[in-house]
């Protein structure tokens, strides 16, 4: 069964996408899949769907942007016979190398801080914090869309590995 949530996503990704024209330069939305691991012993870590949006301002040896992204879990974790899930919302300065390749296209090299807030729960127990957050990546620029693999630290115990797909 899909979560509920997560259809709420899909549509509102759906609609923003189907709204924003592809000319409109510097803006991106995304779809982020992201896999956690905590450090709880024993633990199957969650995995989560979110959406990212942002603008990019491009400079002469790569671009800077604001990035603001949520995700919620959509395939719960397990500890002891209890559900972990976790909800996630960010705010981030990035920078991103120049790609290699003509007219932007090709791979790059990305950072990112900010400050993250999760919300980790297991079973009826729940725990939320706002951190300071940092995250690396490495990127590929397509034509039309972009793919990231990023490790973000969210907070000395949450942390996470994503992929990013960009339009």
């Amino acid at each position: 069964m899909v979560h509920k949530s997560l259809w709420a996503i899909i549509i509102c990704v759906v609609l923003v996408v189907t709204t924003v024209p592809s000319h409109a330069e510097g803006l991106f939305l995304g779809v982020k899949l992201a896999y956690f691991e905590l450090d709880i012993p024993s633990v199957d870590d969650p995995d989560n769907v979110g959406i990212v949006a942002g603008y990019d301002w491009l400079l002469k040896y790569g671009t800077i942007g604001v990035v603001g992204e949520y995700t919620t879990t959509f395939e719960d974790g397990n500890l002891a016979g209890e559900k972990v899930d976790i909800d996630t919302a960010g705010l981030y300065a990035t920078y991103k190398t120049k790609g290699l390749g003509n007219k932007g296209m090709g791979p790059y090299l990305k950072a990112k801080a900010g400050a993250a807030y999760h919300d980790l729960s297991i079973g009826s127990t729940s725990e939320d914090d706002t951190n300071f957050s940092a995250g690396v990546g490495v990127g590929l620029n397509m034509a039309t869309l972009s793919f990231e693999l990023e490790y973000t630290m969210l907070d000395s115990d949450v942390h996470m590995i994503s992929l990013l797909i960009r339009f």
